[in-house]
């Protein structure tokens, strides 16, 4: 690296430094950042192998720099890696576009991970304030709220389940519950107990279909 480069400088890096989420590993890694000094080494070690890295100017170095001080430092540094970073991708000495572009590819897994860990965190926060019992009187006036927009069909799933009708039965299932029925009905007859008026109901049903009069459940035949 040019001895020159070493005397640049770079605006903080802690401007570029997203607040810290929590102190998983994940959030350590992404808000975890290149000193100034840092970035320019790994700028210098970036384009070290390039033919015209002799004739770069210390503004492309301090830009590639600045560019690396804005990612988390595990993606900056295998950006400015020779073997597995950028330069393996581009032909001359890497664009700040090109850069923007191997990093945000790279640290795009992070924030995923980072994201999941949220959900997952606020999930089980979900789960121990429902399974506490010792409620705070918010908690239980946030339930009593939840409780009424369903009673009062505010809840948009509410709304969709009283829109849902019980599925009726096809004439094939209707004539199998009958032949089920009438083969109860002898058994509990044989034993002096009464059918229930479902029962009756479905075979009173299927008589007046058959015999095309109308009859009453349970008159003497």
């Amino acid at each position: 690296m040019h001895d020159e480069w070493k005397s640049l400088s770079l605006p903080s890096a802690s401007a570029n430094t997203p607040t810290k989420r929590g102190n998983t590993s994940v959030k350590r890694a992404l808000s975890d950042r290149l000193t100034p000094s840092e970035a320019i080494e790994a700028a210098g070690q970036m384009i070290s192998g390039y033919p015209q890295a002799k004739d770069a100017p210390k503004s492309y170095i301090g830009a590639v720099a600045d560019l690396l001080t804005r990612y988390p430092r595990a993606v900056a540094l295998q950006c400015a890696d020779r073997f597995d970073g950028v330069p393996r991708e581009t032909k001359f000495l890497p664009t700040p576009a090109e850069i923007i572009a191997y990093c945000e590819r790279k640290v795009r897994p992070l924030y995923e991970d980072a994201e999941r860990e949220d959900r997952i965190a606020k999930q089980l926060a979900e789960r121990e304030r429902w399974l506490n019992p010792d409620r705070a009187d918010e908690e239980t006036t946030r339930r009593k709220a939840i409780a009424d927009t369903w009673l009062k069909r505010e809840d948009e799933r509410a709304v969709a389940l009283s829109k849902e009708k019980p599925r009726a039965l096809t004439a094939e299932e209707k004539q199998a519950l009958l032949d089920d029925a009438r083969m109860a009905a002898g058994e509990i007859n044989r034993g002096g107990i009464k059918l229930s008026t479902q029962t009756q109901a479905l075979i009173h049903e299927q008589d007046v279909l058959r015999e095309g009069s109308p009859l009453d459940v349970g008159a003497d035949q």
